[in-house]
């Protein structure tokens, strides 16, 4: 921070590189996400500063992270936000606000329930992190929450039947 050789250098590739991103129309990228490769998905979203991202995520789901940080950066401060965030990795989720409550909660307060499914490719406790991350940088700055995760358990009820035919005579 404090080196003048670094200083110097950032001071001058600093408005070349503003020029490159600001020469890219923004639509036209919005628009080719589906065609981008996961490094170049890399590449994006440390550029938009997406605050939930791992490396080793399968693309699709990159491009779905990618595709609600654009949205979410404006939307941001919402319980909009909220829900598209969580959404985006794949998590289903309900969010009931302090006055939909019955009684009635505390003032700018909310609950999120979230699902955790098993997403290809994620680790669940690195996913709960994110889960939390990604409340706390879309919801309002006022409110607080409360936050029940929910796993999905997929189970089947076999159900068994066996006919047995019965000959019996009335004497």
């Amino acid at each position: 921070k404090n080196d003048s050789t670094v200083l110097a250098m950032t001071k001058a590739i600093d408005p070349q590189l503003a020029a490159i991103v600001n020469s890219i129309p923004l639509p036209s990228i919005l628009s080719r996400i589906d065609e981008l490769t996961g490094e170049q998905l890399d590449h994006l979203s440390a550029g938009w500063d997406v605050s939930v991202w791992r490396d080793y995520w399968p693309v699709a789901l990159k491009r779905s992270v990618v595709k609600a940080a654009f949205v979410n950066k404006r939307k941001q401060g919402t319980l909009f936000a909220v829900r598209q965030a969580l959404e985006s990795i794949g998590s289903a989720v309900r969010i009931v606000e302090w006055w939909q409550e019955s009684p009635k909660g505390e003032p700018h307060t909310f609950k999120v329930y979230a699902t955790l499914g098993e997403i290809e490719g994620t680790l669940s406790d690195e996913l709960q992190e994110d889960l939390i991350l990604l409340i706390n940088e879309s919801k309002p700055t006022r409110s607080h929450y409360t936050f029940s995760l929910i796993h999905n358990l997929d189970a089947k009820v076999g159900v068994t039947a066996t006919i047995r035919p019965v000959v019996y005579a009335r004497v």
